[in-house]
C-alpha cells in the first residue's frame, strides 16, 4: 500500500474521537506542565498566558483567547525563546512529538493528503524546535492508522494521568 493510499482511507469515526481526545489530553497535559513551570517566576495569570502563548506558538496557531493573543504578539521573542526549551524537557518533548503526530494525522485524514500546508508548517516549527515526529512504525511498531491511534491514545493518556498526579502532589 502507498503513502498516500494509507491517508485515503479515513479511519471510522469512533478512531477519529479517540485521535481527538488524545490531542487534548496531550494539549492540556502540556499546557498544565507549562503553567507549573511558569507560576514559579510569574504571577499565575502571566504564568496561563505564557504557557498558551508557548503552546499556540509551537503549534503554529493563533491563540483563541485575545489575551493571549496580545500576549504572544507583544512578547514575541520571549515566547519564541522559552519555546526552543521544550526539546530539553524528555517528557514535555515526547509529548510535543506525539501532539505532532495526531494532529498531522488528524488533519492527513481531514484533506486525504499528508502534504497540506498546516501540515507542512506543523513540521517545519517542529523542526525549528528540535522535536522530531514520529512515524507510525514509531510510534505503534506497524504501518496501521488505527493501531497508530490507539498508541497514541494510550501514551496520551498515561501523560494526561502524569500530568495531573503531579499536580496533586
Amino acid at each position: 500500500m502507498g503513502l498516500f493510499d494509507r491517508f485515503s482511507k479515513r479511519p471510522s469515526d469512533q478512531y477519529i474521537n479517540l485521535l481527538d481526545s488524545a490531542i487534548a489530553q496531550l494539549r492540556n497535559g502540556i499546557h498544565t506542565h507549562l503553567c507549573r513551570y511558569y507560576i514559579r517566576f510569574s504571577p499565575k495569570h502571566d504564568a496561563e498566558l505564557m504557557s498558551t502563548a508557548i503552546l499556540s506558538f509551537a503549534l503554529t496557531e493563533r491563540p483563541l483567547d485575545q489575551q493571549a493573543a496580545s500576549f504572544l504578539s507583544d512578547k514575541r521573542e520571549q515566547v519564541r525563546s522559552e519555546s526552543r526549551r521544550l526539546a530539553t524537557d524528555p517528557e514535555i518533548s515526547k509529548a510535543m512529538a506525539y501532539l505532532y503526530a495526531a494532529q498531522s494525522m488528524r488533519m492527513t485524514f481531514d484533506t486525504k493528503s499528508p502534504l497540506g500546508m498546516r501540515i507542512i508548517d506543523l513540521g517545519n516549527q517542529a523542526s525549528v524546535l528540535a522535536i522530531a515526529i514520529p512515524s507510525t512504525v514509531e510510534i505503534c511498531g506497524v504501518e496501521d492508522n488505527v493501531q497508530c491511534i490507539i498508541a497514541i491514545s494510550r501514551f496520551a493518556s498515561g501523560f494526561a494521568n502524569r500530568m495531573r498526579a503531579i499536580g496533586k502532589g
